[in-house]
């Protein structure tokens, strides 16, 4: 869905770039707080199989972005096909946009 065509992007302070196999346990440990996942309106993978099953989605095709400071992963963003239907987009093309930063990044 995203195509950086393995490109990073960089702005003055932070790195983008496709999430990647080796921010599993990154993410993991920013999910596992409920201060970090509620706000952005979505509860915490309460296993090890459901956080699985949810990095599988970020990374299989491609519409998860890391957000990094240096190389540590502070949060992500999530481009996703946004479900319309009942609303007067009804019948469009629309995507939704998410990002949580970890709690420890905030401020």
């Amino acid at each position: 869905m995203i195509d950086f065509n393995n490109r990073i992007l960089r702005s003055a302070r932070l790195t983008y770039r496709l999430l990647e196999d080796g921010d599993r346990a990154a993410l993991r440990a920013i999910l596992s707080s409920p201060a970090v996942t509620e706000p952005a309106g979505f509860r915490m993978p309460a296993t090890e199989a459901e956080f699985d099953e949810f990095f599988i989605v970020l990374t299989a095709y491609d519409t998860g972005v890391a957000i990094l400071s240096g190389d540590v992963l502070v949060g992500y963003i999530h481009v996703y096909p946004e479900n319309m239907a009942g609303t007067v987009c009804e019948g469009s093309r629309c995507v939704g946009f998410g990002f949580v930063i970890g709690e420890a990044f905030q401020g």
